[in-house]
């Protein structure tokens, strides 16, 4: 009776602890399984914003006090308080958006009579000023904060003439003939601006004036002063006869180039770098068919290298200069099209420092279009008809300001990442400055109005070819040494070998990846030939391993059997001794030697007539790198170094898992195969592998993900360069990599930020399909093994 209760206590304190530990182990898979949905939803919540597209809302609407139908040209300051107004007559009014009222006016032209105004592009514009005189003043608006509390700030405007308050004459007086007829008639001729263009970085201004027949240069260079601080202006005129009648005058950024278009679509360029400026391109913007549409905006986009051009049809095209080849002069060329509004184009107005734009149409209808992504991040109707309206962007573009028949209206715009579509993605990309659409990633540099790339392409296909190197390394060594291990191995061997592999795993990789970059690098630029000469005396070392089948076999008993291991590896290790020590002298019998000389005789070649290319090549990298070699570029932190390096991280998880796979067959089965007459190779191949297979998949998948997901290795060992090339002898970005350089300087909430958070979500989601391929394949071969 004791004993019946005291093994019934027994069984109740064995359920109870079985109890708990069924409780902890769901307990705690449950708890991974949130985690994992928690990182999931997080990186989701980052990522959703850049697919969502630009919202505004209207903030405050207020009536012009002045001519309602004077003002031509709009600007909006940082802060958001003011408008600037600029009108035909040159007159500016600083219009404060909070309570509807001119704030200060200025007007720069009061004495003369303005006749054409242009503007810069970017966040603080120069307007131009032609005037009826036959010159041109430059007027730039400035703006100052002043904190009047804690919270509360006041913009204060004022204006400033950056080359002094009085005109700039570029034409001559005019002559005065008498034209022979009774009287004093005079023949005057027309000195009047009718239309100016201007553009400048810190060190020069370029002014362009049409007068009469004739386009007038004005090129202005900065100097500063000897003993002070102040800065002078000074420059030269020059003119270009004129065979076009132009409607828009664009001078780019660099102020090399001058582009007359008229409305019927053609253009004329102009080389203005030079001290003789020369036409050196003419076109149509139009193309076939043009006759049937007519241009009626052309504008300067961020940075001043892209002309948009939109058209009373509706048509809206991108334009910039290429080459067709590396010798051939640029041509202005059409690198896309934004296809084609509801209505005709009235008015393009871009933004400040991004390839945005708003085109206003002749219904009234805004179309907030991205250049480099091709997208359409916005529509609505802001006019009642676009011919009589004026925009002006923010330039953090978080506002605009809309004028209409004398009604201000000022809105909030939430348009933050306009950048990021399908296209701008995943496909080729024709950016400004390219002769081609490209693959590129470039998520940041020194000038605001810099073109960002944001490709995903180079980032995926780089940890996809980091990832099949390491496995192309990996994979053999770490599935035959497992499979040696656990079948062939003597079981005192197996005790050292296995600890010590697995040991190898919490090696940390920053510390592989700064032997590889520092050390494994140089070492296989300087012994190309030996890496590419290994394999093959493996395949000799192999070949030479087989005599040992000719021993007596009183002489192999010496050697326990499976423990064969420990005559191979000095073997081994003598034989990339060899190979490397070999190397050097045939990359001098192959490059400086006898075969360099005959492959030189054979072609007919004389020393004296060889390029310096040839003469340069004097081992297997050169040859590699070099025209008269295979002439592919060569890069010291290359695909071979993250092979190796990634493979030697990778190599211990698909070793372990792989042994311990092969080992748990059941020795029944190795007996039967025995049994009936299979040799103990025919055994592993035919039986002990297939049964194995499924944990030799998963360990490879595991592998593969670990080599996926690795960092540390690719940051300081393959170059981290984000291209689009398979190339053995070329590095790579991986989206980790990336995430690990890009994300100290990512502005958070900025399209870089959450693009970065993209490439974590893209891992999360490569990882997650290879390890459900990886559970699916298994169970399927577990199935179908299992009857063995």
């Amino acid at each position: 009776m004791k004993h019946q209760q005291n093994l019934e206590k027994a069984l109740t304190g064995r359920n109870i602890r079985d109890l708990l530990t069924r409780v902890i182990v769901y307990l705690g898979g449950g708890f991974v399984l949130i985690v994992l949905a928690l990182m999931f939803v997080y990186l989701g919540y980052e990522v959703y914003p850049l697919f969502t597209s630009a919202s505004s809302e209207s903030v405050s609407q207020a009536e012009l006090p002045h001519d309602k139908s004077a003002i031509v040209h709009m600007q909006l300051e940082e802060q958001n308080q003011i408008t600037t107004l600029i009108s035909k007559y040159g007159d500016m009014f600083f219009f404060s958006n909070d309570d509807g009222k001119v704030v200060r006016s200025e007007s720069p032209a009061e004495k003369y009579k303005v006749s054409a105004i242009a503007r810069t592009t970017g966040d603080s514009p120069i307007y131009a000023m032609g005037l009826e005189s036959g010159s041109f003043i430059l007027v730039k608006p400035v703006f100052s904060t002043k904190y009047i509390d804690a919270d509360t700030k006041e913009v204060i405007p004022a204006i400033e003439y950056p080359l002094g308050a009085d005109p700039r004459t570029v034409k001559p007086a005019p002559l005065s003939v008498a034209d022979g007829v009774e009287g004093d008639a005079v023949i005057e001729i027309d000195r009047r601006v009718k239309k100016i263009a201007v553009n400048r970085t810190e060190e020069k201004i370029t002014v362009i004036s049409h007068i009469g027949n004739e386009i007038v240069i004005s090129r202005l260079e900065r100097e500063e002063g000897f003993l002070d601080d102040s800065t002078e202006w000074s420059g030269s005129d020059v003119t270009l006869s004129l065979e076009a009648k132009p409607d828009y005058i664009i001078v780019d950024q660099q102020q090399l180039n001058l582009i007359l278009i008229e409305k019927s679509g053609l253009f004329f360029r102009y080389n203005i770098g030079t001290d003789v400026p020369h036409e050196v391109e003419r076109g149509s913007l139009l193309g076939e068919g043009g006759a049937q549409e007519k241009i009626t905006a052309a504008v300067m986009l961020a940075g001043s290298n892209s002309i948009v051009v939109g058209t009373d049809k509706g048509s809206i095209s991108q334009w910039f200069l290429t080459r067709k080849s590396t010798n051939a002069n640029p041509n202005l060329t059409k690198t896309r099209e934004f296809g084609a509004i509801n209505s005709g184009v009235a008015a393009i107005f871009p933004e400040n420092s991004r390839r945005g734009m708003a085109v206003v149409a002749n219904n009234g209808k805004v179309s907030f279009i991205y250049a480099t992504s091709n997208r359409v991040v916005l529509q609505k109707n802001y006019f009642t008809k676009g011919a009589d309206g004026i925009l002006a962007i923010s330039p953090r573009v978080n506002a605009i300001t809309t004028l209409e028949n004398g009604k201000i209206s000022f809105y909030h715009i939430d348009n933050e990442h306009p950048e990021i579509s399908y296209s701008a993605l995943w496909q080729k990309v024709w950016y400004e400055g390219y002769d081609a659409p490209e693959y590129i990633w470039q998520s940041s540099s020194a000038s605001n109005d810099f073109e960002a790339k944001f490709s995903f392409a180079p980032l995926v296909f780089g940890t996809i070819k980091a990832a099949f190197y390491a496995m192309l390394f990996a994979v053999p060594i770490a599935v035959l040494a497992g499979a040696y291990t656990a079948y062939f191995m003597t079981p005192g061997l197996r005790k050292v070998v296995k600890p010590t592999v697995e040991i190898m795993a919490a090696l940390p990789t920053v510390i592989l990846g700064f032997l590889a970059g520092l050390l494994l690098a140089p070492f296989i630029e300087n012994n190309l030939l030996g890496i590419f000469l290994l394999p093959l005396m493996m395949i000799l070392f192999t070949v030479l391993v087989s005599l040992w089948k000719i021993v007596p076999n009183n002489k192999l008993n010496i050697i326990p059997e499976g423990a064969e291991i420990v005559i191979l590896i000095p073997i081994l290790m003598v034989t990339i001794a060899l190979t490397f020590y070999l190397s050097h002298h045939l990359d001098v019998w192959l490059f400086e030697g006898p075969l360099r000389n005959l492959f030189i005789s054979n072609a007919g070649l004389e020393h004296e007539t060889l390029t310096g290319e040839m003469l340069n090549i004097h081992s297997m990298r050169d040859w590699v790198s070099h025209a008269y070699g295979l002439n592919i570029d060569f890069n010291m932190r290359n695909s071979i170094i993250i092979g190796i390096a990634m493979g030697i991280a990778v190599i211990p998880n698909i070793f372990s898992i792989t042994e311990d796979a092969i080992f748990s067959v059941p020795k029944s089965l190795t007996s039967g195969s025995l049994a009936l007459g299979a040799t103990p190779w025919q055994t592993m191949v035919k039986v002990v592998i297939l049964t194995a297979s499924p944990g030799i998949f998963s360990a490879i998948m595991i592998g593969l993900g670990r080599a996926i997901g690795e960092t540390m290795i690719v940051l300081m060992a393959a170059g981290n360069t984000p291209i689009m090339d398979f190339n053995i002898f070329e590095g790579m970005r991986t989206l980790a990599a990336n995430i690990a350089v890009e994300m100290p300087e990512a502005e958070r909430g900025s399209t870089h930020f959450r693009l970065l958070f993209l490439s974590g979500f893209t891992l999360f989601i490569l990882t997650f399909i290879f390890n459900t391929l990886s559970e699916v394949i298994s169970h399927r071969l577990r199935k179908k093994y299992s009857s063995m």
